[in-house]
């Protein structure tokens, strides 16, 4: 079975998030995801000069919704969908606090929940003044402590380079009898990261542009090390998190890769991931992306040059685009390989603003198609 989700409405607006939440189960999404994020991609005063109809709507960029409250209004308004953290990371919340909002939220919403940690990205840790020293052994260290609190009563006790725990008690008494374990999701695409999948996670969500073939080698290190750890390679569900521009007119999906906000979003990808496609990252040679991208603390103008700076071929190779049927026709390498779960982020009002709603249509179309795709051929 193949779970088609999307990203749920990730704004400080209740109204606006409990309906959207409704809607999507009413058209029979399978899952949403809520971004942990203090910081968007955007700068507020481009997000102001090239929103249009989008900001309008959300005014301020930055104004994200905690993702845990939020997918706890998700939970409650709806009765079906799994609801997911995509992702969260272990700097600014303890391991301990993680378990014991992800049991709480398993005990409201039996099997729905879905907990997905990182190892963080710059515009989360470096505004509150923390620095990411090893952050996939730190990840390795948060994860031994979550899956230990979560599968036993405790007490629970470790000592580790990052965190230390002495006899706290453990939360497998949040969970009914029969219910089962809270899923754990990890994003990331390091050989030390896959190997955290296969050692401790139920699945891999990972979001930057790959090919189904790099995609299923990259899937494979996670699978040896379930093996290494004893652990069912198949009771891994690979994912893919798809950044996506998706109109029913081929030629609008295309048109909106030349928008100022969508080249901004591209920005995030790194120095090796623009060399790939042949082009030099405008931030620089040695860019990290998500690692450095910090979009107040750079100058609109730079921000606003860089993304100019990018061609479309550019904002095209790390955002797919085209018409629901081109969208799921690039997923289906990805489910030959293995992919179990899609999730879609429709960023064409990034593009053209004034697509709102033909972005809600078109999201809604891909969501529809790719069920229809894949599930018959399952």
């Amino acid at each position: 079975m193949i779970e088609i989700g999307t990203m749920g409405f990730p704004y400080r607006a209740s109204a606006i998030a409990t309906g959207t939440a409704m809607l999507a189960e009413a058209e029979g999404v399978d899952a949403l995801w809520y971004p942990d994020h203090l910081m968007a991609w955007h700068p507020r005063s481009l997000w102001r000069e090239a929103g249009g109809v989008l900001a309008e709507v959300v005014d301020d960029p930055h104004a994200y919704a905690d993702p845990f409250v939020a997918a706890t209004v998700a939970l409650m308004a709806t009765r079906r969908p799994r609801v997911g953290i995509a992702v969260t990371d272990t700097y600014r919340r303890h391991p301990a606090t993680i378990a014991q909002t992800a049991a709480t939220l398993s005990e409201l919403a039996p099997g729905r929940f879905v907990l997905g940690l990182g190892s963080g990205e710059g515009l989360n840790t470096a505004p509150l003044g923390i620095e990411r020293k090893r952050p996939v052994r730190r990840l390795y260290e948060a994860l031994e402590i979550i899956t230990r609190l979560l599968g036993t009563d405790g007490p629970v006790s470790f000592e580790g380079e990052h965190f230390t725990l002495d006899r706290l008690p453990g939360m497998a008494s949040t969970r009914a009898a029969g219910t089962p374990p809270v899923e754990i999701v990890l994003g990331g695409h390091s050989d030390a990261l896959l190997e955290l999948v296969g050692i401790y996670g139920t699945g891999w969500l990972p979001v930057l542009p790959t090919t189904a073939s790099h995609y299923a080698q990259r899937l494979a290190v996670a699978q040896r090390a379930a093996m290494n750890a004893d652990r069912d390679p198949a009771a891994i569900v690979p994912g893919i998190y798809l950044y996506a521009v998706i109109h029913e007119d081929h030629d609008v999906a295309a048109k909106a890769l030349e928008g100022l906000l969508l080249r901004v979003q591209a920005l995030a990808g790194n120095s090796e991931l623009f060399r790939q496609a042949g082009l030099e990252h405008p931030l620089g040679p040695e860019f990290a992306g998500l690692r450095d991208f910090i979009p107040e603390w750079l100058p609109a103008t730079t921000v606003r040059d860089a993304a100019n700076e990018l061609p479309v071929e550019g904002a095209q190779h790390f955002v797919v685009h085209g018409t629901p049927a081109e969208i799921v026709a690039h997923l289906q390498p990805f489910v030959d390989v293995g992919v179990r779960r899609v999730v879609l982020d429709n960023l064409l009002p990034l593009g053209i603003p004034e697509e709102l709603e033909g972005a809600n249509r078109a999201t809604r179309a891909a969501i529809r198609a790719a069920r229809l795709t894949f599930r018959s051929a399952s």
